[in-house]
């Protein structure tokens, strides 16, 4: 009776393997879970950040749309104008060659289908090929005010020039005019042409193509706000859920204190010191312990990770690795500016670079004129303001002469690596305003020192420097 008693009594028990056991396989699933809910949180950010960077890319085919009806605007007006060939040859390359309306259109259509943006844009695209009309009379208005022949035996001409003397033939003069406009003498048809692209209603038709082109690409902005918050929701979901899978680990390693003796105990009692600081755990102990602890630590790894990503992306410029406005506003308003030196710096004449070799190559030009400015200011900050406007500023400096005949060389020398061509980049230059921060300036009225010094030198000649305190007052 008495060894009956004793083995219902062990059965009765449950031994510390079994406790260990049921809490590790716990423990485990809880793990599984968590790693799926960082997987599930690190999905959800990539989902959203290809989101936005596609919306973006929709947004600039949208807004090619713009550019290009604007460059055959353009090179109709200066054909009227001058009767040179290039701008009619130029007209026939974007309008039968290039094709970007279409193109963007057909782009925007793949990703999107028929929505309300596509077919605004679709709207827009039509209206342009509408006012082609309006611009092919006015061309051939001109044709005849400037005595053109395109003839193809009297050009010695490029094949892709013979192309366009070609589509000249095929759409610009089999366009009639009107008895009225050939009975004009030569200078009243170069006027009329030039009222037909300059007129209220050539510039009404504009003004609709771009509300249009507007719509199109609002709408696609509110396409990518309603994804956005939607992706959101998810993100904040996937965040609960992990919080709540943190706190079950917590409440774990709490029942592991009680059950587990003192092989576990004392480790168990600092790691919960060492989680309620959100710190990382040190890998020691017993096999099943470590193996938690290395869990959770790549779990918190991985979060940190993350959340530097999202700061590092929102405090910087996706083109030139450089600080953004949000980097800006994030540390300039904490300066001592009595202590601060303000460097505003604009590149001159960035437009041309964009207008000549094509926004490809202005990006490219971005970038290396950054890389001058972080070589020679290594240890500053350093802010891409907006377009090719930049911010470096400087603190806590000691002697302000030295500093300042410091900044002139390091001017001298931006200058000179800039001027020079590379990889079939063009030479660039700065304009550059200096002002240094007083007790009484706050960060509104030392920018626009720096400013105005910046545009002192505009005034001048460009490609210098000036300090706002040798301006004369």
């Amino acid at each position: 009776m008495e060894k009956h008693s004793d083995n219902k009594k062990t059965k009765k028990s449950i031994s510390i393997k079994t406790v260990a056991w049921i809490l590790g396989g716990f423990g485990v699933s809880i793990l599984v879970m968590l790693v799926v809910s960082l997987y599930m949180l690190s999905f959800q950010f990539e989902r959203v950040q290809k989101m936005t960077q596609e919306y973006a890319s929709l947004k600039i085919s949208a807004m090619e749309v713009q550019d290009a009806s604007d460059y055959l605007t353009s090179q109709a007006r200066s054909y009227v104008a001058t009767g040179n060939d290039e701008f009619i040859f130029n007209y026939m390359e974007e309008s039968y060659t290039a094709k970007t309306r279409q193109n963007a259109l057909a782009y925007l259509e793949s990703k999107l289908g028929k929505v309300d943006p596509v077919n605004d844009l679709e709207k827009a695209v039509d209206s342009s090929v509408t006012l082609m009309n309006d611009e092919f009379y006015a061309m051939r208005l001109a044709i005849v005010a400037f005595d053109k022949d395109y003839s193809a035996e009297k050009y010695q001409l490029h094949p892709n020039d013979k192309r366009h003397v070609d589509e000249i033939f095929d759409y610009v003069m089999t366009v009639e005019l009107s008895a009225q406009d050939i009975a004009l003498s030569k200078d009243e048809q170069k006027n009329r042409a030039l009222g037909y692209v300059y007129g209220d209603d050539y510039q009404r038709q504009k003004s609709e193509i771009s509300g249009k082109i507007n719509s199109s690409v609002k709408g696609i902005d509110d396409l990518l706000e309603k994804n956005v918050l939607n992706s959101s929701e998810q993100l904040r979901a996937v965040l609960v859920v992990q919080q709540a899978f943190i706190m079950v680990l917590i409440v774990f390693f709490i029942l592991a204190i009680v059950f587990i003796r003192v092989g576990l105990t004392k480790p168990i009692d600092t790691a919960v010191e060492k989680i309620s600081k959100r710190e990382f755990l040190e890998s020691r102990g017993l096999r099943e312990y470590r193996y938690l602890v290395d869990a959770y630590n790549e779990a918190r790894a991985t979060t940190i990770n993350n959340a530097e990503k999202l700061t590092y992306i929102a405090e910087h410029d996706n083109l030139t690795g450089l600080y953004n406005r949000a980097g800006y506003d994030s540390f300039y308003n904490d300066l001592s500016l009595d202590r601060t030196i303000y460097i505003l710096v604009d590149i001159d004449d960035f437009k041309a670079i964009n207008d000549n070799y094509g926004h490809a190559a202005g990006d490219k030009a971005l970038k290396r004129l950054s890389n001058i400015l972080t070589k020679y200011f290594p240890n500053e900050y350093i802010c891409r303001l907006g377009g090719d406007e930049f911010a470096i500023l400087i603190f806590d400096y000691s002697n302000r002469e030295v500093i300042k005949q410091e900044l002139i060389r390091k001017f001298n020398k931006i200058e000179e690596e800039a001027a020079v061509e590379e990889k079939g980049l063009p030479s660039a230059s700065f304009s550059i305003g200096v002002a240094f921060g007083t007790k009484s300036d706050n960060t509104d009225s030392l920018y626009r020192k720096a400013d105005k010094a910046m545009y002192e030198v505009k005034g001048r000649t460009k490609s210098d420097y000036c300090f706002y305190e040798d301006i004369k007052k």
